[in-house]
């Protein structure tokens, strides 16, 4: 595996959705800036609980519901992330407003 770039999502594996679904165990997304490269604190924003299993659909097979629930935190994630990198914008705004 490799370090993703700044802003950069690696591929998500679908395993953490099989694996959450067959222990029964909600997904806590979190998202982290990657400072630790820079020997700077890491900075991480972690979101709520999400239980797959309520949002497991008897209708799809389970290659459509593992694809849809990769996805579906997938954009979690990202969210997380967007908002972890504004409030490093307003902080260093903030920073330099001092």
């Amino acid at each position: 595996s490799r370090i993703p770039t700044k802003k950069e999502l690696l591929e998500f594996k679908p395993s953490f959705v099989e694996i959450a679904i067959e222990a029964n165990v909600p997904i806590i997304p979190m998202y982290t800036n990657g400072s630790y490269k820079n020997k700077k604190r890491a900075k991480v924003m972690i979101g709520e609980e999400v239980d797959l299993t309520k949002l497991y659909d008897d209708k799809k097979t389970k290659k459509e519901n593992i694809e849809y629930l990769t996805n579906y935190v997938r954009n979690i994630i990202i969210d997380l992330g967007e908002r972890l990198y504004a409030t490093e914008q307003k902080q260093e705004k903030n920073s330099t407003n001092m």
